[in-house]
């Protein structure tokens, strides 16, 4: 990161501190993003963007202030304290506000420099071969309704007034195809996607290739009656619905009472199948990162251990609440915000069974390639009801493809269902998992 700017945010924190306040924090970002469409051969979008933003909260006693600014000028320097000042003056006292000391850091994150230096030509001839192979997949392949690819690298500064003097870079890149097949009058549409934290290790051509795979196995698919059926969630179903009820587990949300595992500690909440991990130190994740948003130390976090409930996700705030210590989990959801409580790299740890192998012993079931409707799944009471396609299953084999059904339940029945972990397991942004074998669930489908 340029030097000048690391000077700004020092003389910022310096400026705010000669303004009697308590304690400060501030939180540089700079960041490098491209993201490029391709359609029919073509290049249908580019955007490349420099951001930059500074972010500053104060503590005036125990009243918390917070500010920002994109714009480093001098003017906009002073306007950004003159309003955390302001705020900080205005806002009720809390004693659990507070900014961490410094702590060495055993995780380590990096930019790849590579990602950078290869020309945007290249790119787009990699997109073009990415549409070319999801077309050449299949004649009934008729449209790629996206073809795309993205890039953010980000340099971060973070230093308070307790010492702490922090800065590291990150890097991740994607590829995402959407098509679609056709066949007679009936179309059937499919996405894959690949992201990785280095360039070379990305995916293009398997990514247009198995989204058209998709779409073409949903061809011909039909509804099922109601029933209560084994099913498999596929990494990306198993994925979103972990995604959704992630908050559950945070600190937070069990504070306010709004959380299915609140008073739960120690308890059974999942079958012994289940591991629930959040993991900021976990190599090549996405998330990964020598520090939290606050500056707190990554750690590995085993939430539910062998179906157990071993712990909840703190920030600094709601584990000084608690009388717990911070897990590293102060995440800034943008770099407008303040750190909340948030995931790293959550995921369910793989078993030692390939999904094949899972199948083998699946007499009948319903196997999930996509729901709908993840979002809804509620945090306090577990309940979901969400739309759902896939393939049915019968001594093993998939026979034909499923869609109009909806499955229901709770969270807790889901999450002590679960008879069996694949060892395929896959991330797709900050959330992982392998497919899961679900002993028993309810399929809303044609009444008969």
């Amino acid at each position: 990161m340029d030097n000048q700017l690391t000077r700004y945010a020092r003389e910022v924190l310096d400026r705010c501190m000669k303004q009697k306040a308590s304690a400060g924090e501030v939180f540089l970002i700079e960041s490098r993003n491209i993201h490029l469409e391709v359609e029919s051969g073509e290049i249908d979008m580019i955007k490349n963007a420099m951001d930059r933003l500074m972010a500053v909260r104060i503590l005036n006693g125990h009243s918390l202030g917070f500010a920002f600014c994109t714009d480093f000028s001098k003017p906009s320097l002073d306007l950004m304290i003159e309003q955390v000042m302001t705020s900080s003056a205005s806002t009720d006292e809390d004693p659990n506000h507070l900014f961490p000391s410094p702590r060495e850091s055993q995780s380590q994150s990096g930019v790849d420099e590579r990602m950078s230096s290869i020309p945007i030509k290249e790119k787009f001839k990699r997109c073009q071969a990415m549409e070319k192979a999801a077309y050449g997949t299949d004649s009934r392949i008729k449209a790629a309704r996206q073809i795309s690819y993205s890039e953010s690298i980000s340099d971060i500064y973070l230093i308070n007034s307790h010492g702490l003097d922090v800065s590291y870079g990150k890097s991740a890149c994607s590829t995402f195809a959407m098509v679609v097949a056709q066949e007679g009058t009936e179309a059937q549409m499919a996405w894959e996607m690949d992201i990785k934290t280095s360039f070379d290790r990305l995916k293009w051509v398997e990514v247009g290739q198995e989204a058209a795979r998709k779409a073409l196995a949903s061809l011909g698919a039909r509804p099922i009656s109601t029933r209560k059926s084994p099913v498999i969630l596929s990494p990306p179903v198993a994925v979103s619905i972990i995604g959704a009820f992630a908050p559950a587990f945070f600190a937070d949300a069990v504070q306010k009472g709004r959380s299915l595992m609140a008073d739960r500690l120690g308890k059974c909440v999942a079958s012994s199948e289940v591991n629930l991990v959040d993991n900021g130190m976990l190599e090549e994740g996405l998330a990964t990162a020598p520090y939290d948003g606050e500056g707190v130390p990554m750690q590995k976090t085993n939430i539910i251990e062998k179906g157990m409930l071993n712990s909840y996700l703190y920030d600094s705030y709601t584990a000084h609440k608690d009388g717990k210590a911070s897990t590293g989990n102060g995440v800034r959801p943008g770099p407008k915000s303040q750190p909340q409580v948030g995931p790293t790299n959550i995921y369910i740890e793989k078993g030692n069974r390939t999904e094949d192998e899972l199948l083998t012993d699946f007499q009948e079931g319903l196997y999930i390639t996509e729901i709908m409707g993840a979002h809804t799944i509620d945090p306090i009471s577990g309940d979901y009801s969400i739309g759902a396609t896939g393939h049915w299953i019968q001594e093993g084999k998939r026979v034909y493809p499923v869609r109009g059904v909806t499955i229901s339940g709770n969270m807790l029945e889901l999450l002590k269902h679960i008879s069996g972990c694949a060892d395929n397991l896959r991330f797709y942004g900050p959330y992982g998992a392998p497919s899961l074998v679900v002993s028993e669930m309810v399929i809303a489908g044609e009444n008969q």
